[in-house]
């Protein structure tokens, strides 16, 4: 397999425990890295994001204390990143029962 056809996934880190973020870079380089799959791993609550969505592939967001609700800046900036920053059409969700679910409350709520 070449260098283009490496798979590049960006880790969002959300944490900003030092000792939670280097055992997620730990885990999902062990997971996740081969001759196939690149990762490149950015600190979000430092507002840290790929230049360029067009060159990442795939995108993991790891846990953190802070809700999806939260009015810190850098939630705020995740939101907007995940909404419109990286390009739509090659967007796929995982969670696929929270996706019927969420698809269902707006198909009542548009009803």
């Amino acid at each position: 397999m070449g260098a283009q056809d490496v798979v590049r996934v960006a880790v969002l880190h959300c944490d900003e425990t030092p000792v939670y973020g280097v055992f997620t870079r730990e885990l999902f380089a062990d997971l996740f890295e081969s001759d196939g799959i690149g990762l490149v791993h950015f600190d979000v609550h430092v507002q840290e994001y790929p230049a360029h969505w067009d060159n990442i592939h795939a995108v993991v967001i790891t846990g953190s204390v802070a809700s999806a609700i939260d009015t810190q800046p850098w939630v705020l900036r995740l939101s907007s990143e995940i909404r419109y920053g990286r390009p739509r059409a090659r967007t796929r969700e995982g969670g696929g029962e929270r996706k019927r679910a969420r698809e269902a409350r707006e198909r009542e709520r548009d009803a």
